[in-house]
């Protein structure tokens, strides 16, 4: 790939994850817009660099984004939940990526790597079930 074409797509990548970060986070316009000009200095994402682009993923990393990454889940209940959330945000049943809040909702526990393989049947249930509305 020609380093113009990998900057892009490094770019492209970066912007991505600052979107993915603002909906995981929740952030309202407002909010987000400030989030970027104490970063960088500018209100929009549009325009800034790489190196922009990764502190404003940095700071909303410090405030408690976390991607959910299948490296991460070790447990197969755990994939299972992630695969099928991600097929729901594909399907454009969810807006978020992350099923964290979800998980934190249905099962008292933090984060989806957390969860024990006994308390996720409610969980894979629920999503089954929301799944099912969301097609039918």
């Amino acid at each position: 790939m020609p380093r113009a074409a990998a900057r892009n797509y490094d770019r492209r990548r970066l912007l991505a994850a600052v979107h993915a970060g603002r909906r995981a986070l929740d952030l309202d316009d407002a909010t987000y817009r400030a989030l970027l000009q104490r970063v960088t200095g500018r209100r929009s994402a549009a325009g800034l660099v790489p190196r922009e682009l990764q502190a404003v993923i940095e700071e909303m990393r410090r405030l408690g984004f976390a991607r959910a990454d299948w490296r991460r889940l070790e447990e197969p209940h755990q994939r299972k939940i992630l695969a099928m959330w991600r097929r729901m945000h594909d399907a454009g049943l969810v807006r978020e990526r992350n099923p964290d809040r979800f998980v934190r909702r249905m099962a008292g526990v933090e984060r989806l790597e957390w969860l024990r393989a006994e308390d996720a049947a409610p969980v894979i249930e629920a999503l089954k079930e929301w799944s099912e509305r969301g097609h039918g």
